[in-house]
Order: structure tokens, then C-alpha cells, then sequence
């Protein structure tokens, strides 16, 4: 986190002669971001070195004051090092005296996952709210909790909560962040659509991931021999599957990593074996509820895609459910996860997005998730500090 550096007097007789000095100093901190070192070749321009600086002893860029959009401009041309244009970016971001709930710029850390979700709410987020510039730049959890407890970020939307290690790095670094559950989500089982499967059972669909189950045959007695082939996501599902579902088991050797959505659909439909994953986002228009006579029922619509299946939980009064909000919420369907933000509690743009997401009017925040095939959650969990 930025952080500030004061004027200790050690000496009272000195107190008259050093008190412009520390009034000068109270007046102009320095902000500090982590930055192990500059780029090679990187010089802060001679313009801007009264106020920006790197100190090795401490390995941080220090600033006083704020950059304006055009020091901030000159500075990212210097370099395309990750590290160092986050620093910038950071530093930028830290003090924006014309910041306020509606207004600024600020970068949101996003697990590739997320990435549709989150530009989704962005968009409806600038709907009201043209003047605040959200770039949304795609990383892991691991890789946005660490950037911001070395201050070079300020949000980060992720599928899973911080651990013990990065809980100890924001006190380490005395980073004041906010973590809460806006959304569940939930992993929605796709298979080839000439699969006659319909439902899995949770231990099934174990099984099958780990390379336990290594046949549609074993599965469904009554099919012709069809070895299984595993479709994973490249973003942090699938280590939410290994490390949460699995229980950090490993997965079948026939599995296989898909880059994109479009790539994994893909996959499904080409793949009789196949077993792959979306999230409720991408089911939405796919699995419903419709009204017959006075009954409410699950509106499975065909698709020449993928077939989504419904799983059952373990427990003998379970029954299998597709991943449909009402299951989903009560708990009934077993595969959900969280969907968390981390905010860095500095700054007002950050707490303006997450109002927005946590504590939206109609129309805002909450309701774009529901709208979208997600489950909103407003129950504020933490503070860590």
C-alpha cells in the first residue's frame, strides 16, 4: 500500500528550527508502491523528479503530490515491464484529487472466468456513471491478491477467497482491504448433445475428473463403450476444482486444457466422450423455468451444442437439479462457488463500484447479476487488515 513518511524530532530544542520543514513534509507525503526494481534503461524523466522516486533500500516507487494523466502517459511509455507499468498505474490511481464515487480511473484485477460477467457490470455501471474509466485487465487470484497487497491495484474480482499466506501479506504490508461475496456462481456439467446421459451423481462426476471412471459405459450400463475425454478451463475453475472438489486430487490424464469458452464448446460438441464446464452466465438462455398449467417446470431447451446435466448431491433424500438460481441458492445443487471482490480501502471510485455491485437500487448491481444467471449475495463477510 502507499504508504507515508513523517518527521520524527528527536531533539526538542531543535522543535522551532525543523518545524517549516515538517509542516512542508506533513503538507507533501511520499506514496510508496512496491517495485522490486526499474526496468532496465528506465530513468525517471528530470521533470519529474522532484516529486517521483525509486528507493532500493525499500524497493519502492515513491511519489509526492499526484501524477497527472499526461506525467502517468509519459512514464508508461518508458517501459512495457507488467511490474513497473502497474506501479505507475498504482501510483496514478492512489491520488486523484478529482476522485469520487462516480468518477476516476481505476484497473479491477479479473479472473479470466469472470471476464464476461464483469464486463457486463461495467457496462451498466458507466450507464450512469460516464466519467469513471474501468479497465479490466484479466489475471489469477493469486496474481491480483498479490498485486494489490504490493498497492499496484486497488480491486480485484476472483472465484475464490484470499489464503492464509495473502492475509499475511496485506498485514505484513499494512494493506487495509475489504472482502466480500457479491454472486454465486455455479460449475454447469456440459457433455456432447448426443450423450443420453442426463444426471450425474457428485461422486460420479469425481470420478470421471480424476480419471477414476474412464468410460461412459461405467457410468450408464445400458451405453456402447465411449472412453471419457476431461475438458478443463484455462482460468481459476479449474484450480478451484482440483484444490476444492478434488481436494487437491490430481486430474484423468485424458483431460485436456480449452483457452476459451468457444474453444471448450467446441470441444463438447466435437468430442462423443467429452465432459466439460460453463458458468451460469453462459447456460442462461439454455436451462429456465416455464409455467405449465398451475406448476412451474425446467425449461431445457435443445441445443445442437452441448447438453447441460443435472447432478445430485451426496446424501440419500438428494435429488438430481440443474443448475438453475433456485437450486442453486438453496444449496440443493452441490457445485457452486463464490464469486468474491477484494477492495483496497483507500480511494472512492473502488467504494463507488462496490456499492454498486454489493448495495445497488433496482437496475443496478444485484439485479445485473440476477438478470445474467447468478445468484446475488449481499452479506458482508470481513475486514482484513
Amino acid at each position: 500500500m502507499p504508504y507515508t513518511h513523517f518527521v520524527m524530532l528527536r531533539q526538542p530544542l531543535l522543535l522551532l528550527a525543523t518545524l517549516v520543514f515538517f509542516t512542508a513534509a506533513c503538507s507533501q507525503p511520499e506514496y510508496g508502491v512496491k517495485l522490486s526494481a526499474l526496468p532496465s534503461g528506465v530513468q525517471i524523466p528530470a521533470d519529474l523528479q522532484k516529486k517521483l522516486r525509486y528507493d532500493a533500500a525499500s524497493q519502492s516507487l515513491l511519489l509526492k503530490d499526484h501524477l497527472t494523466a499526461a506525467e502517468k502517459e509519459e512514464l508508461l511509455k518508458l517501459s512495457e515491464d507488467k511490474s513497473y507499468r502497474r506501479a505507475i498505474q498504482g501510483l496514478f490511481e492512489y491520488n486523484q484529487p478529482e476522485e469520487t464515487t462516480q468518477k476516476g480511473e481505476m484497473v479491477i484485477g479479473v479472473d479470466p472466468a469472470l471476464m464476461p460477467l464483469a464486463e457486463i457490470l461495467v457496462k451498466a455501471f458507466n450507464e450512469k456513471r460516464p466519467e469513471a474509466k474501468i479497465i479490466l485487465e484479466p489475471m489469477s487470484a493469486s496474481e491480483a491478491l498479490s498485486e494489490i497487497a504490493n498497492g499496484r491495484l486497488r480491486y480485484a474480482l476472483t472465484i475464490r477467497d484470499s489464503s492464509t499466506t495473502e492475509g499475511g501479506l496485506f498485514r505484513s504490508n499494512k494493506i487495509a482491504v475489504q472482502r466480500r461475496i457479491s454472486a454465486l456462481d455455479a460449475f454447469c456439467f456440459i457433455v456432447h448433445p448426443q450423450n443420453s446421459t442426463t444426471e450425474l451423481g457428485l461422486q460420479q462426476v469425481k470420478y470421471l475428473l480424476t480419471g477414476k471412471v474412464k468410460d461412459w459405459s461405467e457410468v450408464d450400463k445400458s451405453r456402447k463403450p465411449t472412453p471419457v475425454k476431461i475438458f478443463l478451463s484455462n482460468d481459476g475453475r479449474a484450480e478451484y476444482l482440483r484444490d476444492s472438489v478434488l481436494a487437491g486430487g490430481k486430474f484423468s490424464d485424458s483431460s485436456f486444457v480449452c483457452m476459451t469458452k468457444a474453444e471448450m464448446i467446441d470441444a463438447v460438441k466435437r468430442t462423443p466422450g467429452a465432459l466439460g464446464y460453463l458458468t451460469m452466465l453462459d447456460v442462461k438462455d439454455v436451462i429456465g423455468v416455464k409455467q405449465e398449467g398451475g406448476k412451474f417446470v425446467v425449461d431445457l431447451k435443445d441445443t445442437t451444442q452441448f447438453k447441460v446435466l443435472a447432478i445430485k448431491a451426496e446424501g440419500f433424500e438428494s435429488s438430481p437439479v440443474l443448475p438453475l438460481q433456485g437450486y442453486v441458492a438453496n444449496g440443493e445443487y452441490p457445485l457452486s462457488y463464490r464469486v468474491y471482490y477484494f477492495q483496497r480501502t483507500q480511494g472512492q471510485l473502488p467504494a463507488g463500484f462496490s456499492g454498486f455491485l454489493q448495495f445497488g437500487t433496482p437496475g443496478e448491481g444485484q439485479d445485473v447479476l440476477f438478470k445474467n444467471g447468478l445468484v446475488p449475495f449481499t452479506q458482508k463477510i470481513v475486514i482484513r487488515q
